[in-house]
């Protein structure tokens, strides 16, 4: 019999949830810290900085993803209002901001965002998610100061093995089949204008699900021939090799 642990906490209070930081807490229960060490060496930073830092009126507005951007020319903050009220937010960074917008998931630019040296201030709409793409004024820093550094990540947790769990695929052959029947089967109300409509949404069904199956194959099959190519290689050196 396969067994999974979990953790839970109770966390008492009085009074409203969003103004006794339940969110905040249960966040930073979920969330366990990443420690990484490294050896003795001079460095190029402070002894003490905060690299991010996001403060709301009732600690409802959270990070949710901080990352480098896509184009790789600036840093993306994602943070969520889990409030059933807007709130007024400050993001602070490490460094003077150059520009700062709000982008989509995509990180498609849309209206700037107004900055204050190294804060943005703006207002969070409640239960709403927002991404924000920002570029920072860079420092001119000298690659010796990190050539002798090395790093690495302390972690003492008991990391979950999910190997020999099934992994259910996402759409099979015969549900692919299936739709596909489905929409054939409907064809014949395309010209009826009471049936036609659900005759359109059929036959869309059966080619949508086809579209998913033969990506899922797709990737499936990149992975196979990547680790082909390499077996090749392999092959090829150990016989250069003789």
């Amino acid at each position: 019999m396969r067994t999974m642990e979990f953790d839970y906490a109770f966390y008492p209070h009085s009074g409203d949830v969003e103004r006794v930081r339940v969110l905040r807490e249960a966040d930073e229960f979920n969330s366990t810290t990443a420690v990484v060490q490294t050896n003795i060496h001079e460095g190029c930073l402070p002894l003490e900085s905060s690299y991010l830092s996001i403060e709301s009126e009732m600690d409802n507005v959270m990070l949710s993803s901080f990352k480098q951007s896509l184009d790789k020319t600036s840093v993306i903050v994602r943070v969520y209002n889990g409030g059933t009220e807007s709130s007024p937010a400050k993001i602070s960074l490490y460094r003077e901001i150059v520009s700062a917008c709000r982008v989509n998931f995509l990180e498609e630019e849309a209206e700037s965002v107004e900055f204050d040296g190294k804060t943005i201030s703006l207002n969070i709409g409640a239960k709403s998610i927002e991404t924000f793409k920002i570029s920072l004024k860079r420092d001119n820093i000298s690659q010796s100061a990190s050539d002798d550094v090395e790093c690495w990540l302390v972690d003492d947790r008991e990391v979950l093995n999910l190997d020999s769990y099934e992994r259910y695929p996402l759409i099979t052959e015969e549900e692919v089949e299936s739709e596909v029947a489905r929409g054939i089967e409907m064809e014949s109300g395309l010209n009826d204008v009471l049936t036609r409509r659900t005759s359109l949404e059929a036959i869309l069904s059966g080619i949508l699900a086809g579209d998913r199956y033969n990506e899922r194959r797709t990737h499936e099959l990149g992975y196979e021939l990547n680790e082909a190519r390499v077996k090749r290689r392999v092959h090829d050196y150990i016989q250069d090799l003789k």
